[in-house]
């Protein structure tokens, strides 16, 4: 997966007369770093890379036989641990671990007696450290970046929206009103709302808990 360019982004606002000279590379770089990207993987709990390794990752056990991960489409567990005071004490055998992958969901393997006396993620803060991979699928990957693109343009266009203020734009014969946003109003909303509606459907409660 590629997240959008700043060329991207001028090329989908060309028609607005938007390019480097009237808003900076640098600009939209760090909106979509700072801004966009971890509110999207926040929010839908979706890395914005295909493919991801992450290591030494610190979960609170919850005392039953279900975890749920911070992020979906967990391809694989490496390795996971029981600490005490970031001591590893035993390791937690990662063939014991069923992983639903849409949901990023860990559910033990044992049975339901088995786990009630010794339950595969035990209570505690932080006291479970997991390495595991993400693996999105190619078709969420291109959502994701296409929401990523849009919120982007929305936001290149409330910078320079800002700076016209509301009220009407007037000139002989013509009168267009830029609304309490500034200009752009309608096509902003058309941006956010588009960007909502491929991300909405990873909103929300994990299913399965």
């Amino acid at each position: 997966m590629a997240l959008p360019t700043p060329s991207d982004i001028y090329a989908e606002l060309e028609c607005y007369g938007i390019d480097n000279t009237v808003l900076s590379e640098a600009w939209i770089t760090r909106r979509q770093a700072n801004f966009i990207v971890p509110w999207v993987e926040n929010k839908t709990r979706i890395p914005t890379s295909g493919t991801r390794q992450y290591t030494d990752e610190y979960y609170s056990g919850t005392g039953s036989t279900i975890l749920v991960m911070r992020r979906r489409f967990i391809s694989s567990i490496e390795k996971a641990e029981l600490v005490i005071n970031n001591v590893v004490i035993s390791q937690i055998n990662v063939s014991s671990i069923d992983i639903v992958y849409r949901e990023g969901v860990l559910k033990s393997r044992r049975n339901f007696e088995d786990t009630a006396v010794h339950p595969l993620f035990p209570r505690g803060t932080n006291n479970i450290k997991f390495d595991y991979t993400v693996t999105v699928p190619s078709d969420v990957s291109g959502m994701i970046e296409e929401s990523v693109k849009y919120l982007v343009c929305e936001q290149v266009l409330g910078s320079i929206a800002n700076r016209t203020g509301g009220g009407d734009l007037s000139v002989q014969a013509f009168s267009r009103s830029m609304g309490k946003r500034g200009r752009w109003t309608h096509i902003r909303n058309d941006y956010a709302r588009n960007a909502h509606s491929l991300l909405s459907p990873w909103f929300g409660d994990v299913a399965g808990q």
